[in-house]
């Protein structure tokens, strides 16, 4: 499945990019775990390693879930 597929099916009604992701603040990026739905993330993560960089360095306590 594409990343952006997959991005559309984690935020059903809502059109965003992947890209998105970058607009959050520490405290919004918090909430990911939990909320978005694990493998759906992990393979978006892993088609854009750069939003992935960004969310650990903009909230380091999710670094386990990004990983």
């Amino acid at each position: 499945m594409a990343s952006a597929d997959t991005f559309k099916l984690m935020f059903k009604g809502v059109s965003l990019d992947a890209e998105d992701l970058l607009l959050l603040e520490s405290f919004q990026i918090s909430y990911l775990p939990g909320w978005v739905p694990e493998q759906e993330f992990a393979a978006l993560l892993i088609a854009h390693p750069d939003i992935k960089r960004f969310l650990v360095n903009k909230c380091p306590t999710i670094a386990y879930f990004v990983e």
